[in-house]
This record gives C-alpha cells, structure tokens and sequence, in this order.
C-alpha cells in the first residue's frame, strides 16, 4: 500500500490564521486546571483511582496547570514555537496505553478497514543464554516520542534526527522533568525508546467492496507495509549518566516510507497540550485530541453516532467493558476540552457525535515560510 491511501488532513488550508485571546477568568482557569488533574491516569490503567481536589494537588502544580491552560487557549501554537506533527497512522489507531505484557509477540488495533499491529521482537541475552522480548511501546511517553519524531521530521526535512550529545539533552528536546530512580524519567524515557527502536510496525488497508460505499471485508484484498519506524540508531549516552558527553551526537534514522509519512499526512498539534495530556499520564487523552483535531477539520455537518465498540476497538484497551472504557473516555475528554474548546463534541446514547469545530491547529499565517 501506498500512502496515497491515507487521507492527507491538509490542516493548512483550512480558514483562519491565529487563535483567538479572549479574556480569561482565574475561577474559569482554576475549575478546567483542576478538571484536568482530576483523575489523571485512570485511562492508562483503565481502573478508578482517587480524585484530587485543590489540596491534594499542591499549590504549585495546580499554578503549572492553570497556566498551560492558559498559555494553550491565548498564544497560537506557531507563535509560541509549539507547533508539532503527529503520525496519522497512530491517529487512526493507537498504541497499548499500558505494558501489555513484555511476551507478548504483538498489538493490534482496527479502526474499520485499516489495521494497525506492532511486533515484539527479542535479542539474545548471553548470560541467560535465551533469547529475551524487548516488549512493546506503550502509554504517553511513546507518543511523545512519536510526536516528537514527527515533529523533526516536518521541521528538519530530513529523516536523520539529532537527539543530543547527552542523554539529559534529549530529555530537554521532550521538555520532560529529569527525574532518576526506578520510577524516574531516565529509566521510564530509555525503556520506551529502545521498545520503540526494536518494534517493527505493519499496516493493512481493506478498501471497499460494495459499489455503494459501504464497507464489508473483501478476503482477496491484501493492500499493507513492514517497516521499522526507526531504521537506524546511533546511541552514545548512558542513561546513567544523563550529562556526560558521548563521542559524537546520538541521533537515530526514520525509514523513508515512515519518514515520507509523516510529511505527506502528518496531523498539525500543539506540543504543549501533549506534554500536558503525558505529564497527567492520560494516553487516552492524548488519543482523544489527536483524533478529533483530526477529524473536525474538515467536517461540514455532525457526523453519524460514532459507537463506543468502535471507538474502543481504534484506541481503547485494558477495560473490561464498554460503560467502564466510555466512563474513561468521558473522564478524558473532560481533560481535553480544557485545553482545547473550540472542540464540539456530543454525548449520545452508546457513543458520540462530532460536530463542525474550529480544528486546534489552524492555518499558518501569511507571512510565515513553507519548506
């Protein structure tokens, strides 16, 4: 399959150059800054955890919050230097938002006619003397690292990426808190990254059968790509060692089907509204907001009831049933809005209806270049 078979979302040409800035009331900021750390990563483990009210958040993180909030919804994304680009693919369907499991051998995700699977791939370990699962990438530091490889892409025009001399400068270029220990970002960051470097994806596309549109499996079509995100990798850091300097830069080279991807059908973002959705540890989130920026951008009517079964066969997992993955994805999309309300989404009975909305990115202005 070609990429020709994705739709490209062309976000630039639709109308409007800059967000507005409307006037912004503490008690407004404060009630979506505590909307957004509510519960915040109950859709990873898809389990309900305690909520946090204005105490138990802290002075100092609900201030960060509001003025994310803030920041997102008065200064346009190109203006503040956040502008980012997301792979369709992971639009269309998503990664585990939790460790499926280090053995197993792979993820899938179907959103209608398009499939989406990720394969867990080993190396051999000579002490053990066996040969051991890297695991599958998973939850919101993958995507930010997804975003943020989509991001370079589109801005570098080259599929080679620097990443840092030091392992403490790529933390930097994610714009994530360094933190060490087991649970610490060091540890969290490397585990992802070498998950994703050593996972091969394949995507298949089922077109059409009837004349009329519709869509039924045709068994005889096989239209698909094997690839690995990430052809090469030249890593010169140790993670246990965040700031000392390698030999060279450590950079790391997209395949070129991936890397012409991503400049041909790439969704525009807002770095900063996926660094808060990863920070709040909501992968769902971050799929939800791709996923209607994406599909409200060109949209002229409300769309059709979009069922939860489907819904959660594109971007759902680890719930046990439809009520608890809608109750996340509520919770979530609540998280979302905040940041992002010029998104008109209706609840209905058994899923969602989108309405036309402005998408969250808008065009570039006039005077600004394009490669």
């Amino acid at each position: 399959m070609s990429d020709s078979n994705f739709r490209s979302p062309d976000l630039f040409d639709s109308v409007g150059i800059s967000l507005q800035r409307p006037a912004q009331h503490q008690d407004t900021l404060l009630r979506q800054a505590r909307l957004l750390s509510d519960d915040a990563d109950s859709a990873s483990a898809g389990t309900n955890k305690k909520k946090y009210d204005n105490r138990k958040l802290g002075a100092k993180n609900l201030r960060k919050v509001v003025q994310v909030v803030e920041d997102v919804r008065s200064v346009a994304p190109y203006d503040a230097g956040e502008l980012g680009f997301y792979s369709q693919i992971l639009v269309q369907t998503s990664l585990p938002h939790k460790n499926p499991g280090d053995d197993l051998p792979a993820w899938s995700r179907v959103n209608r006619n398009f499939t989406l699977t990720i394969n867990n791939t080993s190396y051999f370990d000579p002490v053990r003397k066996e040969h051991v699962k890297y695991g599958l990438p998973y939850g919101t530091l993958a995507r930010l690292i997804f975003a943020w490889m989509g991001t370079e892409a589109v801005r570098t025009r080259n599929p080679k990426l620097e990443l840092g001399d030091t392992f403490g400068n790529f933390l930097q270029k994610l714009d994530i808190q360094r933190t060490g220990g087991a649970r610490g970002t060091y540890q969290a960051v490397q585990n992802q990254l070498t998950r994703l470097i050593h996972s091969p994806i394949s995507w298949s596309f089922n077109p059409p059968q009837d004349r009329d549109g519709s869509w039924k499996p045709r068994p005889a079509a096989d239209q698909g790509q094997n690839i690995f995100p990430i052809e090469s990798r030249n890593l010169l850091w140790d993670p246990a060692r965040p700031d000392e300097r390698g030999l060279w830069t450590s950079e790391i080279t997209l395949n070129q089907i991936f890397y012409n991807h991503l400049l041909r059908h790439n969704v525009p973002v807002d770095m900063r509204v996926i660094r808060e959705l990863a920070r709040l540890h909501s992968s769902l989130g971050i799929d939800i907001y791709t996923w209607v920026t994406f599909r409200v951008h060109e949209l002229e009517a409300p769309t059709r009831a979009i069922p939860w079964r489907a819904l959660a066969a594109q971007m759902g997992s680890s719930h046990k049933d439809m009520s608890e993955f809608a109750r996340d994805f509520k919770r979530n999309w609540q998280k979302v809005h905040a940041l992002y309300p010029q998104a008109n989404l209706e609840f209905v009975q058994g899923g969602l209806r989108l309405h036309p909305s402005r998408t969250h990115v808008l065009s570039l202005p006039a005077t600004t270049k394009k490669d």
